[in-house]
């Protein structure tokens, strides 16, 4: 996989319902981990300078998957 060269931020969009799915999507199973997990980790293997996940207020369960990944919270 190729690195980015300069600074790159990134927003993973984690707020929405999930209405359709019938439970959140981030948190579905992939690979040996949860699909945030995977994006988190593909975009740290890119070299992005900055990461941040937008979720609802309240989340606990994608809070819980956060720290779990040991993703910071700033």
């Amino acid at each position: 996989m190729a690195k980015i060269h300069g600074q790159l931020g990134v927003g993973i969009l984690g707020a929405g319902a999930s209405a359709r799915m019938g439970r959140p999507k981030l948190l579905l199973p992939w690979r040996d981990t949860t699909v945030i997990g995977h994006l988190i980790s593909q975009w740290q293997e890119l070299g992005a300078g900055q990461i941040a996940v937008v979720l609802r207020a309240n989340d606990s369960a994608l809070t819980a998957e956060l720290d779990r990944l040991d993703f910071p919270k700033t």
